[in-house]
């Protein structure tokens, strides 16, 4: 497991492993979502978005794309953006009133900011 993160109650549990993403509700032991990665997880890699009711998760890809993020929910996935670094991300942290995410790229010792809504890169 590479990170974990509670979800739209304290119920709901988004977990980051090796090769996917899983919302479980472990009050109930029930297994509520399993979608593929895709990739290789991000270190400590993922976080719930209240706003978006989904939640992110930092992706190295196998291909050619890099480092991208993607919102996980409701059975799939989705690409916010990629490309944004050369081969491991870190935590996403996301700001409440903007909904800024900003996704640490740490083998190019960099910080890359997006807006939470549209994906799109802001720095």
């Amino acid at each position: 497991v590479y990170s974990i993160d509670f979800g739209a109650d304290d119920s709901e549990l988004w977990v980051l492993s090796a090769s996917r993403v899983d919302r479980l509700n472990w009050r109930e032991n029930k297994v509520m979502d399993s979608i593929p990665l895709g990739g290789s997880p991000g270190l400590q890699g993922l976080r719930y978005d209240r706003a978006a009711g989904a939640a992110l998760a930092v992706v190295a890809s196998r291909d050619a794309k890099g480092v991208r993020v993607a919102r996980f929910g409701s059975g799939g996935s989705q690409d916010l953006q990629d490309k944004l670094g050369r081969f491991l991300g870190g935590a996403v942290a996301i700001a409440k009133k903007s909904r800024t995410v900003a996704v640490p790229l740490i083998y190019d010792n960099q910080v890359a900011f997006l807006d939470g809504a549209s994906g799109k890169l802001l720095t």
